[in-house]
């Protein structure tokens, strides 16, 4: 074990304190004035939420912009693919971009939840899905069910999220 010590004036101590507290505001107002630049942290926690109701799944998919119809319009048991498998490597990756850990329930029976999108633009068929283990959020995405669709993570095509 190693001790490190210092001297330091008594009367350079609340200089020091305050600039600390300078250093740290500043980093904090820095973060915070960009909300498009999420942190590994804030991803990972999300990843860890807790939906053990409806209305916590709504709330969840509300953290991302998204307004849903009040009933998911299914609910299903959903049997995950082995990570071999190179028609689910796309949802991996693009729940890897994310920070959800869908790849660690490969092989596993998951929830999957669908909800309609209301607020999409110019969109009136999009549809959210989440996936979840337990009632812990797994994975997600945004997608539209016509021919020339698209899909996407959850947070709206801009990458803006409501977190």
């Amino acid at each position: 074990m190693f001790v490190i010590t210092a001297r330091l004036p008594v009367k350079r101590l609340p200089y020091l304190v305050a600039t600390a507290a300078l250093v740290v505001c500043c980093s904090l107002s820095l973060t915070l004035a960009n909300p498009s630049v999420q942190s590994s942290e804030t991803v990972s926690t999300l990843a860890q939420t807790k939906v053990k109701t409806n209305e916590d799944r709504i709330a969840f998919l509300q953290h991302y912009g998204w307004t849903v119809l009040e009933e998911p319009i299914s609910v299903e048991d959903l049997q995950l693919p082995s990570v071999s498998d190179q028609n689910f490597q796309t949802l991996l990756e693009l729940q890897m971009e994310q920070g959800f850990p869908l790849s660690e329930y490969a092989d596993q029976t998951v929830k999957r939840y669908t909800y309609q999108i209301t607020n999409y633009p110019n969109q009136p068929n999009a549809l959210a899905q989440l996936f979840v283990h337990k009632s812990t959020v797994i994975g997600g995405l945004v997608f539209s069910p016509e021919l020339d669709g698209f899909l996407h993570g959850l947070a709206s095509p801009n990458g803006e999220s409501h977190l």
